[in-house]
């Protein structure tokens, strides 16, 4: 047998230490879905079409390149696109600064 120098340990951690009826207790006490609060939703006077980029609150797709930072992209574009919803314009913000701001996603070496 190879002997491995384990540089880790596993533990049982907190969530998965609760019974199962611990886990199913809140369904006990949570509220019960009433039907009939969906009544009028879909009788609302909706367009047949709505597309935010049609209203100028969607940037263009950035090419992240070679940088493994599509977790920066993706929030940097989603924050921009509701900012703008609410401010009525359109501001790119930095991917660069959230990608060197965030010390715990390994830059452009990939990130959750």
């Amino acid at each position: 047998f190879f002997q491995i120098d384990v540089l880790y340990t596993i533990n049982i951690n907190t969530a998965l230490s609760f019974s199962e009826r611990y886990l199913t207790s809140w369904a006990e006490t949570a509220p019960k879905f009433d039907p009939s609060s969906l009544e009028g939703l879909f009788k609302s006077n909706f367009p047949p079409k709505f597309d935010w980029r049609d209203h100028g609150v969607v940037g263009a797709v950035r090419n992240q390149g070679a940088c493994g930072g599509c977790w920066a992209f993706s929030v940097v574009e989603a924050i921009e696109t509701m900012c703008a919803i609410e401010g009525g314009k359109l501001q790119q913000l930095s991917v660069q600064q959230v990608i060197d701001c965030s010390y715990e996603n390994k830059g452009c070496n990939g990130g959750s």
